[in-house]
């Protein structure tokens, strides 16, 4: 692959991955702003608060939850074009497999750190020098970025079951041509 193209390629992974990124923090967001909204209309009802009040809160609330669906499927488009283009790109898949089991430990550690505070910041400093070991603005980096990334979304909207394809893939199928997912079933990402 020509250096001019891997660079386009780079650049247009990037693109991608923060799309992924803004979209999971507007999720995050408005499922804050949903509870938020839910227990203040509990509040305002709790207190007997004049109705017209009430209605107008609640109204705010009925846009708001109207809101997370769709943004969850803007995230869940943004992730399988996220994957499909990562599966496009064969430098980009031995990237993914060469990476993969060696992050996923690292963030396993950082997640098993749980509360404690040290034991959380120690293995974030790992997490972080794992990342740090590609050059900055590298495939590699960016790979390690991205299934971070994916091992967030597993975390924080779990109930969304994104998965990606090419992650799936990893070191265990180290030999395989085109990274094909095992199972023909289209609605996991």
């Amino acid at each position: 692959m020509a250096t001019g193209s891997s660079s386009e390629y780079l650049r247009f992974l990037r693109i991608k991955h923060k799309v992924v990124q803004r979209l999971l923090k507007e999720v995050k967001y408005y499922q804050m702003e949903v509870e938020q909204h839910r227990q203040t209309v509990l509040r305002m009802k709790a207190e007997n608060r004049e109705s017209s009040d009430i209605k107008q809160l609640q109204n705010v609330y009925d846009e708001t939850v109207v809101m997370v669906p769709d943004s969850e499927q803007r995230l869940l488009r943004a992730c399988a074009d996220l994957d499909d283009y990562m599966l496009s790109n064969r430098e980009c898949r031995d990237a993914v497999r060469k990476n993969t089991m060696f992050l996923r430990e690292a963030f396993s550690a950082a997640n098993e750190a749980g509360e404690a505070d040290e034991k959380a910041s120690e293995s974030d400093t790992k997490l972080s020098s794992v990342v740090g070991l590609h050059a900055a603005g590298s495939l590699e980096a960016e790979v390690c970025d991205i299934i971070r990334t994916a091992q967030l979304l597993e975390h924080e909207v779990s109930h969304l079951h994104i998965q990606f394809r090419v992650l799936e893939n990893g070191p265990d199928n180290a030999g395989a041509e085109g990274c094909v997912p095992e199972s023909d079933d289209d609605e996991d990402i």
